[in-house]
């Protein structure tokens, strides 16, 4: 049984085809129940936000379908715990040098979006893996190499990959402050869900 749900668990995160379903699950879901709920969508030139919090519905939805939150969404705990693991997964099994800033940055994304609530520390965390896929993106960046986009979809130049990673930077700083602001904060302090709820870092480069 426990062999089994490895197994599960590691097709979740890296399936034969190489990409990663779980995350393409709820992204694909959240983004078209986000297109039909937001009827003025693309009347505005600013970013897409989740104004309906449908991220976190989509997550709660598959997570409990998978036993990692209770019916009432309690046992958060254990879904951080589950969550942690699978990127821990996904981070040791791609190797490609092209990968990693994206990699990098689905993580960084995937924390950010799929939590339930995020404390400085965790903004500190994703952060910090947003600057580090910068800082690789800049060392390929002489070697002309082509990088996965933020949304993985295609390759695109370093210096194309870098402006995509600091717009999502720029917006999550314009919510909570400055890194060295974050980082001077109480890292177990949660942050106010009416500062971030509709900011959902995969639709600020759609």
């Amino acid at each position: 049984m426990n062999k089994g749900r490895k197994n599960i668990e590691h097709s979740l995160t890296i399936p034969t085809s190489g990409n990663r379903s779980l995350f393409w699950l709820i992204y694909c879901r959240s983004l078209k129940r986000i297109l039909m709920k937001s009827e003025y969508l693309f009347q505005k030139n600013d970013l897409i936000l989740d104004t309906h919090n449908i991220v976190e519905k989509v997550v709660r939805d598959i997570a409990i379908s998978f036993g990692w939150l209770d019916a009432e969404g309690k046992n958060k705990k254990l879904f951080q715990k589950k969550a942690a693991y699978l990127l821990k997964e996904y981070e040791d099994s791609v190797y490609l040098r092209s990968y990693k800033p994206n990699v990098m940055f689905s993580i960084a994304c995937a924390t950010w979006d799929f939590s339930t609530e995020i404390t400085f520390g965790d903004a500190v965390g994703v952060l910090s893996l947003l600057k580090e896929s910068i800082a690789i993106s800049k060392t390929l960046k002489n070697d002309q190499m082509g990088l996965y986009s933020v949304l993985g979809l295609k390759l695109i130049s370093a210096k194309n990959f870098i402006i995509e990673v600091q717009k999502t930077i720029t917006a999550i700083e314009k919510r909570i402050g400055s890194f060295d602001d974050v980082s001077a904060k109480n890292s177990k302090e949660v942050i106010l869900s009416d500062r971030i709820y509709d900011l959902k870092l995969f639709l600020v480069n759609i």
